[in-house]
């Protein structure tokens, strides 16, 4: 196992995707700390470049199963203050993630 998170490492550096890179040339501090930094970057991911970059981001996190990458994803993006904002539908006083363009990165949907 230590020999290819080496190898992932090198590869990552090799071409460019970091993580420290990846942070600086992305337009809000990730994990979102509160609300207000939820909504920067849901302004900032209607542009098609950022966007890119957070399914980048969100590609290099990975998981064993589909819901450890799932956690893994939500864990590395938000804290549990705004997360804990949020449910599926949006039922009761919390709001949509699926309506979010966060949500969308995660699993691909990328309407225009």
């Amino acid at each position: 196992m230590q020999i290819l998170k080496t190898q992932v490492a090198a590869i990552t550096t090799e071409i460019g995707l970091e993580r420290d890179a990846s942070q600086k040339d992305f337009p809000v501090a990730l994990p979102l700390m509160n609300e207000d930094q939820f909504e920067e970057l849901e302004a900032a991911l209607k542009d098609t470049s950022v966007r890119q970059k957070m399914v980048t981001r969100l590609a290099l996190v990975g998981g064993t199963n589909t819901d450890s990458m799932i956690r893994r994803m939500l864990t590395a993006n938000l804290a549990n203050s705004p997360a804990s904002t949020f449910n599926w539908k949006g039922k009761g006083q919390k709001r949509a993630f699926k309506d979010t363009l966060l949500q969308d990165c995660m699993f691909g949907e990328f309407g225009s």
